[in-house]
């Protein structure tokens, strides 16, 4: 439009706001804003007009050592999300997990997919090795359509506390698209001393270790975490003999809704002995080594039974030491 002025004459009554610029004229102030209340669109150091309304400010919730989740963040009016992990002042011993959810209303959650920055994974999982004092490890999110987000922490580690800190920002983005493979998280079972052989088909009682730290033996000794997959990649079994006959029956049974049983379906299944060893407190040894891995769902049962044999019939017969091999992603 033409540079023109128009007099305005100070009165009385409402009152219209204007500023006066650096020659002397005057500008109107007009502002855009919520018809009903005093809410107004920011305006960004640069000068910019923020077109997703004002930030959503900085959330921080700490985890402490134990599997649970996060206080529901607010972002509805954000277009992307930030989010910094880190530790504190005393490195946190241990493997966290943390995995990453959306929610359109607060109560109902899915997963979030987050780029982690140092990798350049794009996964809602995410495993954290312990990071050192004044170090951080940061993520990106696009938040079409989100309304909530949240951090769930999915096991226990052995001490030490973890900040989360999410940033909501203006202006929309997304990841960029990895080809990194999810993280994985290794799993071993194993009995701690050789188990006695029995006539019936028994579950053993393994220990386990996971996430770094070991887990005392139970029966059966795991159920897939939450959000994870279990692959178990190999399957061995010793048998030591204290007769000159005898071998054992050595099954991987699973689940996949519940706690394992000795019912369970059967998976692998390895014979060793077999009538090989000959002389007493002999022993052989045999495994089970699936190509592409045998697989479980998350909150899948997996028990390892074992039953002992005398020749033809089953009876109690020698020691089996048995250990099972995999990860988590």
């Amino acid at each position: 439009m033409a540079d023109s002025s128009v007099s305005l004459t100070p009165g009385t009554g409402v009152q219209v706001d204007t500023r006066t610029q650096p020659n002397g004229d005057h500008r109107e102030v007009v502002v855009l804003g919520d018809p009903t209340s005093t809410a107004v669109a920011a305006v960004g150091t640069s000068g910019g007009l923020a077109v997703r309304g004002a930030a959503a400010g900085n959330t921080t919730y700490g985890f402490s050592a134990s599997a649970g989740a996060g206080s529901a963040v607010d972002v509805s009016e954000a277009g992307n999300l930030t989010i910094v992990v880190k530790g504190t002042a005393t490195p946190f011993v241990g493997s966290p997990q943390l995995r990453f959810e959306q929610s359109d209303n607060g109560t109902d959650w899915a997963p979030l997919m987050v780029q982690r920055m140092d990798t350049g994974l794009v996964s809602s999982t995410h495993l954290f090795s312990p990071i050192a004092v004044n170090t951080a490890i940061v993520l990106n999110a696009g938040l079409p359509g989100v309304n909530f987000v949240r951090a769930v922490s999915l096991v226990a580690w052995t001490s030490g506390i973890i900040n989360v800190t999410f940033i909501a920002g203006g202006m929309p983005f997304n990841p960029i698209v990895g080809m990194q493979p999810p993280v994985r998280s290794h799993a071993t079972f194993y009995t701690a001393t050789a188990a006695a052989g029995l006539a019936a088909e028994t579950l053993l009682s393994l220990t386990s270790t996971r996430n770094g730290a070991t887990v005392v033996a139970t029966t059966p000794p795991a159920v897939v975490s939450p959000g994870k997959t279990l692959r178990v990649t190999a399957m061995s079994a010793t048998y030591i003999a204290t007769a000159t006959t005898g071998y054992a029956m050595v099954r991987l049974r699973a689940n996949l809704a519940g706690v394992a049983a000795v019912t369970s379906p059967l998976y692998r299944q390895i014979a060793v002995g077999a009538g090989t060893p000959t002389t007493v407190n002999s022993s052989s040894n045999a495994q089970s080594i699936p190509v592409d891995g045998v697989e479980f769902p998350a909150g899948a049962g997996i028990g390892v039974t074992v039953q002992t044999y005398n020749g033809a019939t089953a009876g109690a017969a020698g020691f089996v030491v048995v250990e099972v091999v995999g990860y988590e992603y």
